[in-house]
This record gives structure tokens, C-alpha cells and sequence, in this order.
């Protein structure tokens, strides 16, 4: 009885280990696209130009924070994106 209680248990977890690996791939894709049609679009996201702001006023900390906060970036995403915007500036 316990033997096929972990095989389930093993099993259950492996499907969900799956399926957390193809949401994964999905929304890397999802985000790939998104990031091509605003390219495309010329529309930039209004945050831009609170986080410009931010770097004309010093506060670089704050504009990488307020830039993981809004756009859901990692800390080395976020300090990439504001230094990118740095060069715009």
C-alpha cells in the first residue's frame, strides 16, 4: 500500500513538474512575440518616462526598483532596462 502511495505521489509531482515546464516555454514564447509587435507598434510603455525622470533626478535605485515593481522584472533585468533607457536619455 505505501509502495503505490509514493509511486502516485511520484508520478503526481513529475506531471506537474511537466506541465510547469511547458507553461514555461509557452509564456517564454508569449513574451517573445509581445516584445517583437511593440517594436513594431512604436507604443511605449508610460512608465518610461517616470523611470527617465528618476535617472535625470540621480535616483537610479529607485528607477530599478520602481521598474522591477511595474514591470515585473528580475534585478539584473530591471538594471539592464534602466541602463538602456540611460543611453536614451
Amino acid at each position: 500500500m505505501d509502495q503505490i502511495l509514493i509511486t502516485l505521489t511520484f508520478l503526481l509531482v513529475l506531471f506537474l513538474l511537466l506541465k510547469v515546464i511547458t507553461l514555461e516555454t509557452r509564456l517564454k514564447g508569449m513574451k517573445y512575440t509581445l516584445e517583437k509587435l511593440a517594436e513594431h507598434s512604436n507604443v511605449e510603455d508610460p512608465i518610461n518616462n517616470y523611470l527617465r525622470d528618476l535617472i535625470k533626478e540621480g535616483n537610479d535605485v529607485l528607477a530599478v526598483k520602481r521598474a522591477r515593481d511595474h514591470l515585473g522584472l528580475s534585478l539584473i533585468e530591471a538594471k539592464n532596462y534602466i541602463e538602456n533607457l540611460k543611453e536614451q536619455v
